[in-house]
């Protein structure tokens, strides 16, 4: 799991999407990330939130990655409109490198 935390200076949407980087061949558009896919329309792990209060922070998830591995993030924002919400233009999308923590094995036996 990725925390991240963000905050507009309006209402709307967030939209993220995290790709592994050795999977990650190019940037998707933020028509891709809104619906959780790569540039190549494959879908990965995604998440959205509604922004409900200007200059608020809020922070979400996305969950299912996999442990100790290098991921490229994608945020792209979007108006309250809804079904599809105008979204920012690719150029303005954020692109943030991680890296998942490492999982030490679980040793329970039954």
């Amino acid at each position: 799991t990725v925390t991240f935390s963000v905050q507009l200076d309006n209402y709307g949407w967030i939209f993220a999407l995290a790709i592994r980087t050795i999977e990650d061949k190019k940037k998707p558009s933020s028509l891709q990330i809104f619906y959780g896919f790569n540039a190549s329309n494959i879908a990965y792990p995604s998440t959205k939130v509604e922004i409900s209060k200007k200059f608020t922070n809020f922070d979400f998830f996305i969950t299912n990655l996999i442990p100790d591995t290098e991921y490229n993030g994608y945020i792209v924002g979007g108006s309250t409109h809804p079904g599809h919400p105008d979204l920012m233009p690719d150029t303005g999308a954020f692109f943030i490198p991680f890296k998942t923590l490492y999982q030490k094995p679980s040793l329970n036996y039954l």
